[in-house]
């Protein structure tokens, strides 16, 4: 499997804050390079770099490369003990947070922010702020005391550029349900202790099925989940009212994302290995915890169906005793 080289679109110096270049949008979907580790599935969605450091001198340039190190390092050996979750102070002059996501394994885990942390030291070479999202996890750092804040930037949106082929009913439908599934989907996450949920639903019997998941850092309150969850909902409506197939909006904070699973997207929904999210269906509540944790729902579209082929039966049920 193969991913697309940093190398070739690494950003010139810049002093715009988190200033991100339409080369590196080109290269990620057109380049592929052999992915590091023994996980061929790590999928780099988005980086962001923000101001150039000016170093002063070649001592100090090399203490922060030297603190920036240490940094990563820390995050990664803390993740693996806090269930994917790490946040990380250098001297009180360096901050850093990563988190995976969490229907990954460990070892997926550990791989994701090596390689993260590899390639956001690349692409945002000097940077006194940056941040790179994977589809498995992300890494930020910063200069900055950032670490207290629930501030969900910066931020950003990657969609699937396949847009479903739908009349005008069949667009109304996946909005409906699509944005049923990702709101069931953030209220489970809000409510959960890790703050991580996934769920599936059923758009219609001959597609495969609609996924979501949402997360928020565990170190959020679930009021704080919520309304940092409700931000990128936000943003994501238009890709519901569009019929797009797959849409991800990443934060510091949290992320969001759904996708309609025709082949092995980019976002890797659900992690492949992993249970089953459960399904979601029409007249589930999102406000009930009771309500969230059940696991046998079905998706409205099918209901409707199974609906008009009950009464289908039934009729030619009666006639045959009729006769």
């Amino acid at each position: 499997m193969y991913q697309r080289p940093l190398s070739l679109c690494i950003p010139l110096p810049f002093t715009n804050p988190f200033s991100l270049t339409s080369c590196a949008i080109l290269i990620f979907f057109s380049f592929p390079f052999p992915s590091s580790g023994q996980d061929n599935t790590l999928r780099w969605i988005d980086y962001k770099c923000g101001k150039i450091s000016n170093y002063t001198t070649q001592e100090a340039e090399s203490t922060y490369d030297s603190n920036l190190d240490h940094l990563f390092q820390s995050l990664i050996s803390n993740a693996s003990s806090r269930g994917g979750f790490s946040t990380a102070a250098v001297n009180n002059s360096l901050f850093g947070l990563s988190l995976c996501r969490g229907d990954v394994n460990s070892s997926t885990c550990q791989l994701c922010l090596e390689k993260v942390t590899q390639d956001v030291k690349a692409a945002c070479s000097y940077s006194k702020d940056a941040i790179m999202w994977f589809n498995y996890c992300y890494v930020r750092f910063s200069e900055k005391q950032f670490l207290q804040s629930t501030d969900n930037s910066p931020s950003s949106g990657d969609d699937d550029d396949m847009k479903l082929t739908l009349d005008e009913d069949g667009r109304r439908d996946f909005k409906r349900i699509a944005k049923h599934l990702v709101n069931v989907t953030v209220a489970v996450a809000c409510s959960s202790k890790n703050r991580f949920a996934s769920r599936q639903s059923i758009f219609r019997l001959d597609y495969p099925a609609l996924y979501a998941l949402a997360q928020c850092t565990p170190d959020l309150s679930g009021n704080d989940c919520n309304i940092c969850l409700q931000g990128l909902l936000t943003d994501m409506a238009t890709d519901f009212s569009e019929a797009t197939r797959g849409s991800a909006h990443l934060g510091v904070r949290c992320i969001l994302m759904y996708h309609i699973i025709f082949d092995s997207s980019f976002l890797m929904l659900p992690f492949p290995g992993s249970p089953q999210p459960p399904l979601v269906r029409a007249d589930d509540a999102p406000a009930t915890t009771e309500n969230q944790n059940k696991g046998t729902i079905s998706g409205d579209k099918e209901t409707v169906i199974v609906a008009r082929v009950t009464t289908t039966a039934i009729a030619l049920l009666l006639a045959i005793v009729a006769a």
